[in-house]
């Protein structure tokens, strides 16, 4: 396995935007969390309204070899579920590929997904013409939490990674 993103230090923090339903008017509001080991985000999702949405994003980096394509996340939730996104673009909007996972509350989990685990969406619709998830071609890399249930979250993360499953090695 390959570490793309370690949420290990103060620096990672200045490296994500947050993206919430503000932008539509909304009043979910989320904040980045450091506890000194590990980063993560958390907040309050709101349905005032009706949107109900808060994420976190950061800059994918370029992957020198295009055959990864297993990734691995290893975070600590409250037991909501949550989105892991990729975005095509750097713009705060367009075609999103998400995955949407469930969590346990206070465990350490981690969760492997491929490509083909991914759906693109666009505000919450799928959309059907576009092509499967692309890594090579990924510049953003997120969570989000959109589950229509008002009140508080908070979701801790370790580190995100890839491997290379073309060869059976991690």
């Amino acid at each position: 396995m390959q570490t793309i993103v370690n949420f290990n230090s103060v620096d990672e923090l200045r490296q994500r935007l947050v993206v919430n339903d503000t932008v539509m008017r909304g009043r979910s509001g989320n904040g980045m969390l450091f506890d000194g080991d590990h980063g993560g985000f958390g907040g309050n999702l709101s349905l005032r309204n009706n949107d109900g949405f808060a994420s976190v994003r950061r800059a994918w980096p370029d992957l020198a070899d295009g055959s990864f394509d297993t990734l691995h996340l290893r975070f600590i939730d409250d037991g909501l579920p949550c989105q892991l996104r990729f975005r095509t673009s750097g713009n705060r909007d367009g075609v999103a590929y998400a995955k949407v996972f469930e969590t346990e509350a206070g465990l350490w989990q981690e969760l492997s997904s491929t490509a083909a685990d991914f759906t693109p969406v666009f505000r919450g619709r799928v959309i059907r013409r576009a092509g499967p998830l692309n890594l090579d071609s990924e510049r953003q890399a997120g969570l989000m939490l959109a589950d229509k249930q008002p009140g508080p979250f908070q979701l801790t993360l370790d580190y995100l990674s890839v491997s290379l499953s073309e060869f059976g090695s991690d």
